[in-house]
């Protein structure tokens, strides 16, 4: 696994398994209806908050263009 895919690997473990935004330890009086992704990256923490969030929507910026169009695929579905 080249240096590169370890970086990305890590970065998904981070916000999946070890909740480093604490998005899955946070409770909302009600569900927020806005959620603001800057920074996005490859769009994990997105991803994370558009499954914990179905009825929020979602706004996900990312300036380098080579992680924004990894980012769209990633979130196609949502």
């Amino acid at each position: 696994m080249s240096n590169r895919n370890l970086y990305i690997s890590s970065i998904k473990n981070q916000v999946y398994v070890l909740d480093c935004y604490r998005l899955k330890q946070v409770i909302f009086e009600r569900e927020p209806k806005f959620i603001i992704d800057i920074g996005a990256n490859h769009g994990y923490f997105t991803k994370l908050a558009a499954e914990l969030y179905e009825n929020s929507k979602i706004f996900s910026f990312e300036p380098v263009e080579s992680n924004f169009k990894i980012l769209k695929q990633k979130i196609r579905n949502f």
